[in-house]
C-alpha cells in the first residue's frame, strides 16, 4: 500500500520507493501530522513533541527546516501525501486509503455495519484484514512520551477490534481456534477483562473448566493488585455459571463493549 504507516514503526513508501527516516525529529514530526491527519497540528505541539516539553529557542526554525526535508522525501518517494503550511502550523494531506490507522478505522467500521447485519462472516473477515494491518506498537521507533500518549488511542482501538474478533469467532463455535490467541491477550492486557472472559469461556466450551476457574482467579489477583478492583458484575456472572456446570452460561455479548479496568 503506497502511503504512510504509523501502526508499528513510522513508515513512508511510494511508487518511487521506501526511504528511511534515520533522523528522529522528522519521525516525529510526521508522526504527529499523521495522527492528526487532515488536521492542523500547532507549531508548539510539534515542539513540544518533538523536544518532550523543553524546546530549544531554534525549535520553530528546526521544525520548519525538517518540514521542508519531509515533503523532500514525501515528493521523491511518489507517496500520495502532502504536508501544506497553515497560519498556526502544518497539515498532512492523505487520503484514508493511504494512511494504515484510517484504513483500519474503515475496516473495523465495515465489520461493526456487517455484524449488524447479521453477516458475521464478513465482519469478521473485516477485522482480521484490520488487525493484519499492524506491524507493532503505534510509532515505535517515535519515543515521544507526548506522542506515544496520543497513539495509545490507536492501541486501544486495536485492543477493541480483537475482542471483537474473539466475541465473533466465539459465536461461530470457534472457541478451540482462539484459546491460544486468548491467552496471548491477556497476557499482554491484562486489565481488559473481556479477554479474560471470552478464554473462560473458549476453555470451558472445549470441556476445560478447571483451567477456566485458574482464568478467573488470575484475572481477580491482577486487578486486585495493579487497579485495586473486583472483577466486574459479569466476570463473576460467568465463573459462578462455570461453577454450576454451565447451564447458564452467558452470551459473549454479555461482555460488550470492551473496556478497560481502571
Amino acid at each position: 500500500m503506497d502511503g504512510i504507516r504509523i501502526l508499528g514503526p513510522l513508515e513512508i513508501e511510494g511508487h518511487q520507493g521506501m526511504p528511511r527516516l534515520d533522523s528522529y525529529r522528522q519521525r516525529a514530526v510526521l508522526g504527529l501530522l499523521a495522527l492528526n491527519a487532515d488536521r492542523v497540528t500547532p507549531m508548539e505541539s510539534l515542539t513540544d513533541a518533538v523536544w518532550d516539553g523543553e524546546p530549544p529557542a531554534t525549535a520553530r526554525s528546526q521544525i520548519q527546516i525538517c518540514v521542508s526535508a519531509l515533503r523532500r522525501i514525501i515528493t521523491g518517494s511518489g507517496c500520495p501525501a502532502a504536508i501544506e503550511t497553515r497560519a498556526s502550523g502544518y497539515r498532512l494531506v492523505i487520503g484514508e486509503s493511504a494512511l494504515d490507522s484510517a484504513r483500519f478505522d474503515e475496516l473495523v467500521a465495515q465489520a461493526r455495519t456487517y455484524e449488524n447485519s447479521g453477516n458475521l462472516t464478513g465482519a469478521l473477515g473485516a477485522l482480521r484484514l484490520a488487525l493484519g494491518l499492524w506491524r507493532g506498537t503505534t510509532l515505535a521507533d517515535v519515543p515521544s512520551s507526548r506522542i506515544q500518549r496520543i497513539a495509545y488511542q490507536l492501541t486501544e482501538r486495536r485492543v477493541a477490534a480483537e475482542l471483537s474478533r474473539f466475541r465473533i469467532e466465539l459465536v461461530l463455535g470457534r472457541a478451540r481456534e482462539i484459546i491460544p490467541d486468548l491467552q496471548a491477550h491477556v497476557d499482554t492486557h491484562p486489565l481488559w477483562e473481556e479477554a479474560y472472559g471470552y478464554l473462560m469461556l473458549a476453555l470451558h466450551r472445549c470441556g476445560r473448566s478447571a483451567e477456566a476457574l485458574e482464568v478467573y482467579r488470575r484475572a481477580r489477583a491482577t486487578l486486585i493488585q495493579q487497579v485495586g478492583l473486583e472483577p466486574s458484575e459479569e466476570l463473576r456472572i460467568l465463573e459462578r455459571a462455570i461453577l454450576e456446570g454451565g447451564a447458564n452460561l452467558p452470551r459473549p455479548s454479555l461482555f460488550e463493549p470492551a473496556r478497560r479496568a481502571g
